[in-house]
């Protein structure tokens, strides 16, 4: 007999223990009495009247919970219910409950309950396990056990669908005999064994058993040998608990469930009510978890159950239960259908509204009231709504709406998806954004009904008829609007029929939680579902007509009804037609079937045109044919490949275009003449058409009819007539349109008749590499008819090629010929096509060419040596732009450079092809090659629109040249020249000529993958502005070669860099734009097609609309279109919230972990979070919300505390008593200016000049907190002449600030309350300093420690913040808080020193700072490590640095300064020695106070006076004092439960700077290893030899791969460190020879100098 191992070590074993019982399901013994009994108990008692209540926030999960109380056996219970949709078969799930000691549940048992027992035991040939868990409760309350009976069944239905229960009860209720019935034998001998736990039935061989019988001798021979560790666990103070409940697995589809859980609990003794709720909370998170476990993507899942739905309607059961009332309201609702067709009749006015007569007035109105159609979000949907006047009166407002759309789908798919209101699908976009998303969702949930506990609501479990609630959010200041009503289905013919009506207002939703302001609406709707044709047999469809009656009334909504109703009809159609549509689309499908029913007519030869046709199209080019000197102006099209003209001539216009297609003539034809294609219904609906008709004549010709209704004017109407025809040479094909009169479409005074003519030729051009060609040519001339001014006629023109521009992009395939064409100019090159050596690229070069090669290579000396070059803005970080230009020159210089990863071959052909169409820009009117000398000498024509409005376009001719130099590089240099064919390309448009030179360079780099790219442009002769703004549009030409050949670099192969460009491309994109983004970069494209969920997620980020997302914790495979929304309008708030970008996306990140598995999982896209970054960088600058907040409140804070300074130094001057207390704040304000002057004199030491004047005044107009809040959040870095970070520099201005303007400024104006009267002025400016100095505080602890790159260096120290944007909210208003107190309380302290004794006051702080030197010296940790040049400035760093964070800390306990650099682990002795200061402080005054009191000997009533005065002074002093302490410390605790736990250590650290400082040395990663030299030298002496051997070894490397840090990490080297081999130690030591020279000779000038005069 096999063994069996009896542990579960893995959620492996799990899977294995839970396949071996589904394998054994069928082998299952029969039920026993006692076992069925008790399952019939638990099922009679889960369908109880029990009075359910929904537990607080489930209302917007997905599993619904619920709570409430049943009397058994004379004691009340609580009761507990849960229930929701589960991915997985009810075997699986059965399993998985069975499997009660899991590994997994046995891991979530010990975190919550510690190390308690949890075990099963299995009783042998019957369906019983005996479970026991024990609960831990806190102390002093006793643990309770938990010892339960269990037992399973199942049941399978008429589809093969099975239903599981599993079951359990007390195991006393067993023992006493409550379940009556046999018993079993060996069921005693089993008790005692209660710890056996066989979770895992493998044998040692790994195969899985399959009988029940081989467990009796299995369980018997392992008892013996089983560990009593479990046993010694339970200390005998435990206390007997009760559990009882059922689950009920009822599938939905095979592979999906329906679960239903019910647990009463009794926890015996008496316990807190709110103990107890949180227990059986716990207890149904099973369900949370199970749902969790098994996830499978929402649209597979809803998919696999509406499959089955769709077989329960398609038969149409007959035993369906329909109830009387549901008859009566289906039959009200169908009256709906009266809405197609309007009869006229009269009825009286009702005067009060009744739901069940709302419907009565339909067709029976005073007067026909026209419908008015409405914005439809979805194209192929037709959406209109009326007010219906005889039901709306002073508290009514009643709109009628319908709505109609084509679904691609049969009416069973359309039927089971519109029942499944709640599905997984549907829910995403309502339930978990909740009611704060978007004002298109809405919360929906069924309303329960308890006596069908064990069934889903709704279509999944069949049935006829439900109750649904939806809460709907309508724009402020409009309420929420509640609906809750009944739905019933019917099956009408071949299609079905939905009806919806309000239901009772006795009947209520619980969504548990108390929903204020909102009101209950009223509602009838009716659905009609169709089956269609689709114009194809291969493919299904049906119609959908909504029909909805809406009053959302009463008169505490009286704003903006009508609009009311718009919202909610709007949302209607969304969650109903328009997402059954985009479910089950197939437009493209359709359209390509369309256009090959074209195609096979033309292929056919059915396109011969009769002789009228003939005649048709022979007039209408009789129309179009233009000759004379009719002038066309240029039409500019977003498609630089469509070229266009229009000739306005009053109401009329004529347009021409021409295009190149990569297709054929049939494809290309076939897509302009499809009359009914779903392409064509959208650029319809899109361009204002209101309906339009078609008349077949025959499969080559028809007649469309087209009406527009257009904003403005009156509405136009078109009727055309198309004829298709193929040359007899089959070489082109001509569609002819033009206006036709037909007697199916009258003229009527409704419409103004408009004519158009137009004419589409097509013609075959011989193909490329491959790919065919054709023409297309367009010549319509257009009048709308009526009086319309030009400008109208213009747009509509432009509007017009709009089709054009679709079918351009339809079969664009520009990318393919480039690559194609550089492909063979490669191939050229390399099979020595040109008659020169391969190895080589040279060739025999002219005189002439060789002195252009050697003039462009000269331009690279003449740039370096220009002194007036200086570094521009480009159009990405990767790019470097410099330009070299004089005011009042007449040429200028400019040098573009970037890294392009590529082949030096891929680049010089890219730059060779001129003419190519990925070589054309944005500003391109021209470009061509006007003569080919050889394979590298030709004439180039370029010509460009102005790139200053108002300037006529420029032009240049250029001779060009490309060669290969001597260092293996290639360059391609322009230089102006004249053609005889330059002027055959001037035009009427006032083209000027520009003469320019220019080079370009291209060479590998030590990756020949990589090429460096280097571009020198030279221009002369045209005016400065226009000279200055066309260079830098030359210069875009090295940024448009690295975008292309990054938009052809698959999605595994990009860098950190790319993913920085591809964000800049994205974060410039709107939202007609974004589209045409993810087309042209293949990566994009590539997780587009990948991860449907990555381009709604791109654009709700670009949208950046500010509201709070909820949490997503879906895996990454799993997550939908919905879930991609909500994730990305998730990064809106970090931005608001964080000052630095990086911050903000790493709070985003950490809120949403399936982007951390794609961005940084084992096979992430390692792009991705550069890619965010760049893009949150730029919201961060440009959102109102976002740089306006951080420089109002940057600047702002500073601003509103210096202004309550001066108003103070005001007051103060009023009383001669205060006058010294102004010049002292007039000091204070004087010594912050001057720091802050100090400080931008380090920071800018080796800046020029003007740079250094503009800093300062900055400081001197006290701008300069904003200024540097503006720098931090628009990402500026740290410039060249700078010594610190710019946000560095923020705080040490903010440090200043406190130091010596804040904090004094709190001080003396507490001095003076606690001396004088308590002014309401004085009091607000402590107040205003306490909140400025708590919020400075708290701004620099939160930028400081959720910045990425310092929580990577130090993630000991840095990360005491949570990720989650809640908690992080809590400890940034506990650290205002905290600062705000302690400085009120300091302050108050410092006051009271001061008023008794000055000694006193010195005294203290004396030892203070004494003992925290005397710390500083004791721990070797006198030396800071801030970064000095000489000895002088290490010392005063040293000194001043502590000195100022003591202070500062001192009055704020500023969290940041607990740093090992500062104060360290004196940070929490500080706060000790300070509380201890302010109570000897107050008992210091209090005794003084007293003794004052007392001095005359003698007690009168003047006296005793001032001593009750001056006692209620000290008692008031010492309560704000006691009161600020406990606040304190009670935030304090609050804060410390609100960060992370690992971190709550770093507040009582110990370390010094000198270790932290050490310790990234220790560190693996040279990135982290090189910040060692970022600090004194002094500090890391010691391992200054392993620092330097460490740089000797890795330099070769470094120098290979250049890291980022490299260039500015070792910028200062010294030189002792760096090789002595190495290029840069020779540099260094000549640069130090001539400094040391230059020196000497210095000193003997001085020194003979002063020889002379002395003399």
């Amino acid at each position: 007999m096999s063994t069996y191992v009896a542990t579960s070590r893995s959620m492996k074993d799990d899977a294995v223990a839970d396949k071996f019982f589904i394998s054994l399901i069928d082998e299952r013994p029969e039920m026993a009495r006692n076992e069925r009994n008790m399952m019939n108990n638990m099922l009679e008692l889960g369908r109880s009247g029990i009075s359910w209540k929904r537990i607080k926030n489930t209302h917007t999960s997905h599993i619904s919970k619920y709570k409430g109380k049943i009397s058994q056996q004379e004691k009340t219970m609580l009761a507990g219910k849960a229930s929701g949709r589960v991915s997985a078969s009810s075997t699986q799930l059965l399993a998985s409950v069975v499997n009660f000691a899991s590994w997994e549940k046995l891991q979530k048992h010990s975190l919550v309950n510690g190390n308690l027992p949890r075990e099963r035991t299995v009783v042998p040939d019957s369906r019983s396990h005996i479970l026991s868990y024990t609960m831990a409760l806190h102390p002093p309350l006793r643990n309770r056990i938990f010892k339960m009976w269990s037992t399973w069944d199942m049941q399978v239905d008429s589809d093969g669908l099975r239903t599981c229960y599993f079951a359990w009860c007390p195991f006393e209720d067993m023992e006493v005999g409550m379940y009556s019935g046999e018993t079993f034998s060996q069921l005693g001998s089993f008790i005692s064994r209660s710890n056996l736990n066989l979770n895992n039935l493998t044998d040692e061989s790994g195969s899985v058993g399959n009988s029940y019988k081989s467990l009796k001798s299995d369980v018997e021979a392992k008892a013996a040998s089983l560990s009593e560790s479990a046993k010694n666990i339970i200390n005998g103070n435990e206390v007997s608990a009760r559990s009882s409940g059922l689950y009920v697995f009822r599938e939905l589809a095979p592979n999906v469930s329906f679960v239903t859980l019910i647990n009463l609990i009794d926890l015996k003794g008496h316990l807190p009510a709110l103990l107890m709720d949180l227990k059986l909370t716990e207890t149904l998170k099973s369900l949370d978890d199970m749902r969790k476990r098994h996830s499978r993507d929402t649209e597979k899942v809803d998919s696999e159950v509406r499959e089955h739905m769709k077989k329960v309607f398609a038969r149409d059961r007959q035993d369906d239960q329909i109830l009387s009332e549901t008859d009566e309201m289906w039959e009200r609702c169908y009256e709906m259908r009266k809405f197609q067709a309007q009869p006229k009749s009269d009825r009286q006015r009702v005067s009060s509204y009744s739901p069940a007569r709302l419907l009565s007035s339909i067709g029976k109105r005073k007067e026909y009231e026209p419908w008015r159609a409405m914005d439809s979000p979805c194209a192929l949907t037709k959406m209109e709504r009326r007010k219906n006047l005889t039901l709306s009166n002073g508290n009514n407002l009643v709109t009628e709406c319908r709505a109609s759309c084509i679904c691609d789908c049969s009416a069973e798919d359309a039927m089971a998806y519109l029942w499944d209101a709640c599905s997984d699908t549907r829910l995403k976009g309502g339930r978990e954004s909740s009611l704060k998303a978007h004002l298109d969702k809405s919360l929906a949930l069924y309303v329960d009904q308890h006596d069908r506990v064990f069934e889903p609501a709704g279509g999944a479990g069949g049935g006829r008829n439900d109750v649904l609630a939806v809460l709907k959010k309508l724009p402020w200041p409009l309420k929420k609007i509640e609906f809750v009503f009944s739905r019933t289905w019917r099956k009408i013919g071949d299609g079905y029929g939905i009806a919806v009506e309000s239901v009772d207002n006795r009947v209520n939703a619980d969504y548990g939680t108390v929903m204020k302001h909102k009101v209950r609406g009223f509602m009838q709707a009716l659905i009609l579902i169709e089956p269609t044709q689709s114009g194809t047999d291969s493919l299904e469809s049906c119609n959908l007509n909504l029909f909805q009656v809406l009053n959302v009334g009463r008169r505490h909504n009286y704003i903006r009804l009508v609009d009311s109703n718009k919202h909610i009809f709007e949302s209607f159609v969304k969650q109903n037609a328009i997402k059954v549509r985009k479910t089950f689309e197939k437009d493209k499908i359709i359209d390509q079937l369309g256009r090959d029913q074209i195609k096979s007519v033309i292929a056919d030869d059915q396109t011969g045109c009769t002789e009228e046709e003939e005649d048709f199209l022979d007039n209408i080019h009789d129309k179009l044919d233009i000759t004379g000197s009719m002038a066309f102006d240029t039409l500019p099209t977003p498609d630089m490949h469509v070229n266009a003209r229009i000739l306005l001539r009053g109401t009329y216009a004529i347009i021409r275009a021409t295009t190149v297609l990569e297709t054929t003539i049939e494809d290309a034809s076939a897509y302009e003449f499809a009359p009914s294609s779903r392409g064509k219904l959208k650029y319809f609906i899109e361009q204002h058409g209101k309906d339009r008709n078609i008349v077949y004549i025959n499969p080559h010709s028809y007649i469309q009819m087209k009406r527009f209704e257009i904003p403005l004017y009156k509405q136009r109407e078109f009727v055309q007539r198309y004829v298709l025809k193929k040359t007899e040479d089959d070489s082109k094909i001509e569609i002819g349109i033009d206006s036709v009169q037909h007697n199916l479409f009258p003229e009527t005074n409704q419409y103004i008749r408009s004519i158009g003519t137009s004419l589409f030729i097509f013609e075959k051009l011989p193909p490329l590499f491959g790919i065919p060609q054709t023409k297309m040519s367009y010549v319509a001339k257009l009048s709308w008819g009526g009086l319309v001014p030009g400008r109208f006629v213009r747009v509509k023109a432009q509007e017009g090629l709009a089709w054009i521009l679709s079918m351009r992009k339809t079969f664009d395939m520009k990318k393919t010929l480039d690559a194609l064409e550089r492909k063979q100019f490669i191939e050229k090159l390399h099979l020595n096509a040109w008659g020169h050596a391969t190895s080589s690229f040279t060739a025999a070069y002219t005189d002439e060419e060789k002195k252009d090669i050697e003039v462009g290579q000269e331009f690279f000396r003449i740039f370096q040596n220009n002194p007036t070059k200086k570094r521009v803005a480009s159009s990405s970080a990767s790019v470097i732009n410099e330009i070299a230009f004089r005011k009042n020159d007449a040429s200028g210089w400019g040098l573009s450079e970037t890294k392009i990863r590529a082949k030096k071959e891929d680049i010089l052909a890219f730059l060779w092809n001129v003419d190519a169409n990925c070589c054309k820009h944005v500003a391109d009117i021209e470009r061509l090659v006007l003569e080919r000398h050889n394979a590298h000498h030709q004439i180039a024509y370029l010509c460009r629109a102005a790139a200053v409005k108002g300037y006529s376009p420029r032009y240049s001719v250029s001779r060009m040249v490309w060669a290969e130099v001597a260092d293996g590089s290639l360059v391609v240099v322009h230089h102006p020249c004249g053609h005889s064919k330059e002027e055959e390309q001037q035009n009427d448009d006032g083209r000027k000529r520009v003469d320019f030179s220019s080079i370009c360079k291209i060479r590998e780099t030590l990756d020949p993958s990589i090429c460096k790219l280097t571009y020198i442009y030279h221009s002369v002769g045209d005016k400065q502005l226009s000279m200055m703004t066309h260079m830098k549009q030359m210069m875009e030409l090295v940024y448009d070669v690295k975008s292309y050949f990054l938009q052809l670099r698959v999605a595994s192969d990009l860098e950190d860099d790319d993913g920085r460009m591809l964000g800049e491309a994205l974060s410039h994109a709107s939202d007609s734009t974004v589209d045409s983004c993810f087309r042209s970069y293949r990566a994009l494209q590539e997780m587009d097609d990948r991860f449907p969920w990555f381009k709604p997620m791109i654009v709700a980020v670009l949208n950046n609309s500010l509201h709070m997302a909820p949490a997503i914790d879906s895996k990454l495979d799993f997550l939908s279109e919905d879930d991609g929304h909500v994730i990305g309008s998730g990064l809106a708030l970090p931005i608001a919230i964080n000052l630095m970008n990086d911050a903000a996306v790493e709070e985003w990140l950490a809120r949403y972990p399936a982007l951390k598995e794609f961005g940084r999982g084992g096979d992430g896209e390692k792009w991705f979070i550069p890619m965010i970054e760049v893009i949150a960088a730029r919201l961060l600058s440009s959102a109102a919300w976002g740089m306006t907040t951080r420089v109002l409140i940057g600047g702002g804070v500073s601003l509103l505390d210096f202004a309550s300074d001066l108003y103070m130094i005001k007051l103060y001057r009023e009383d001669p008593d205060n006058l010294i207390f102004s010049y002292l704040m007039i000091g204070m304000v004087g010594l912050c200016c001057l720091l802050q002057l100090g400080i931008v004199t380090a920071q800018n030491w080796k800046a020029p000049l003007h740079i250094k004047i503009r800093e300062m005044l900055y400081v001197i107009c006290f701008v300069k907190p904003a200024v540097d809040a503006y720098r931090v959040a628009t990402g500026n870095v740290q410039s060249r002449h700078s010594m610190a970070t710019p946000v560095m520099e923020m705080m040490a201005v903010r440090c200043v600030e406190l130091f010596a303007e804040s904090l004094p400024s709190a001080c003396l104006a507490t001095y003076v309350v606690i001396n004088g009267e308590s002014s309401f002025a004085a009091l607000a400016s402590i107040l205003i300093s306490a909140l400025s100095a708590g919020y400075t505080c708290a701004s620099i602890s939160y930028d400081l420690d959720t910045n990425p790159d310092q929580r990577l260096k130090a993630p000991t120290f840095y990360g005491f913040l949570h990720d989650d944007a809640y908690k992080r909210s809590i400890c940034f208003m506990c650290m205002v808080m905290l600062s705000a107190l302690l400085l009120i309380a300091k302050s108050l302290t410092t006051g009271l020193l001061m008023s008794v004794s000055l000694k006193a006051f010195l005294l203290e702080n004396a030892v203070e700072f004494s003992l925290f030197f005397l710390y500083k010296v004791y721990n070797m940790d006198v030396i800071h490590p801030f970064r000095a040049e000489g000895i002088f400035m290490t010392v005063l760093f040293s000194l001043c640095i502590p000195i100022g964070t003591k202070v500062i800390s001192d009055y704020t306990g500023l969290v940041f300064f607990r740093h090992p650099n500062f104060l360290g682990g004196f940070w929490s002795i500080n706060m000790v020695l300070t509380f201890i200061g302010m109570i000897f402080a107050t008992i210091l005054y209090s005794e003084g106070s007293v003794v004052g009191g007392d001095a005359g000997g003698g007690v009168d009533a003047n006296t005793d006076t001032a001593a009750e005065s001056e006692n209620t002074r000290v008692l008031r002093i010492t309560t704000v004092i006691t009161s600020c302490l406990s606040l304190w410390l009670l935030t304090f605790l609050i804060f410390l439960k609100s960060i992370n736990e690992s971190h709550i250590k770093s507040f009582f650290n110990h370390e010094t700077s000198k270790s932290y400082v050490q310790s990234f040395f220790n560190s693996p990663s040279d990135s982290t290893k090189i910040v060692v030299l970022s600090y004194n030298s002094l500090v890391w002496s010691s391992i200054r030899p392993s620092v330097k051997s460490w740089i000797a070894v890795n330099w070769t490397q470094w120098n290979y791969e250049r890291p980022p840090w490299f260039t500015s990490s070792f910028k200062d080297l010294s030189l002792d460190l760096v090789p002595e081999s190495s290029d840069k130690f020779n540099r260094m030591k000549r640069k130090f020879e001539i400094q040391r020279s230059s020196m000497k000779i210095t000193v003997q000038r001085i020194g003979r100098r002063t020889v002379d005069h002395g003399r």
